[in-house]
């Protein structure tokens, strides 16, 4: 039999990932902070002793939905970073099309997210959790593709990692959302652009 812990965090996973579903869905049409505990709870069908079981209050159901979104995220980032040593430009953007797509599904939550940041401590941290994460995981991709000679060895990772993410962020909050089909593809192009001449290019000989 599993602990007794085990299947408490299961079925708190199982909530959170209902509730953020249902947050998302009420996102395409209000913004977060409009969003009260009685319309989430009444679109993912819970009981309002339920949310409580699990979440003080919105933010610090909002933290978990950013700990949620970094797992999945973390997960679609990862045709980039798994990108073989002789990997070539189409393959890049091909990797960073999925990475974009899965944001772009998502954008109004990571609107949400950044937004109150701005404002509440649980959702700063969670933020600045998924921050670092990426700059983690790019600085990390950056090292194993110089000791393989794959990545210019002439930058510094955790400063080209810093930069990337921030990239990114902006590109995500203020872009992707608003883009049209055909400047969507552009952006990608941009990043993917930038990404390579960053990283690749002087590698490539």
């Amino acid at each position: 039999m599993e602990p007794a812990a085990s299947l408490a965090d299961d079925r708190r996973a199982q909530y959170t990932r209902r509730i953020r579903a249902a947050v998302e869905r009420l996102l395409e049409q209000s913004s977060f902070t409009s969003l009260s505990v009685e319309d989430i709870i009444r679109e993912a069908r819970i009981a309002r002793s339920t949310f409580y079981v699990y979440f003080a209050d919105k933010g610090q159901m909002l933290g978990a939905l950013t700990e949620d979104l970094l797992d999945d995220a973390l997960v679609a980032v990862q045709g980039w970073w798994e990108l073989p040593p002789t990997a070539e430009y189409a393959q890049l953007r091909t990797a960073m099309a999925g990475f974009i797509g899965f944001f772009e599904q998502h954008s109004a939550l990571l609107k949400a997210v950044i937004d109150a940041s701005a404002y509440d401590p649980v959702a700063a941290e969670g933020f600045a959790r998924m921050v670092q994460s990426g700059q983690d995981g790019i600085a990390e991709h950056i090292r194993a593709g110089q000791h393989l000679h794959a990545v210019s060895p002439d930058i510094e990772p955790d400063v080209v990692a810093r930069w990337l993410v921030r990239l990114v962020e902006q590109g995500l909050y203020d872009q992707i959302p608003a883009a049209s089909p055909q400047r969507h593809e552009r952006l990608i192009d941009a990043i993917s652009m930038i990404s390579w001449n960053v990283l690749y290019r002087g590698a490539r000989g």
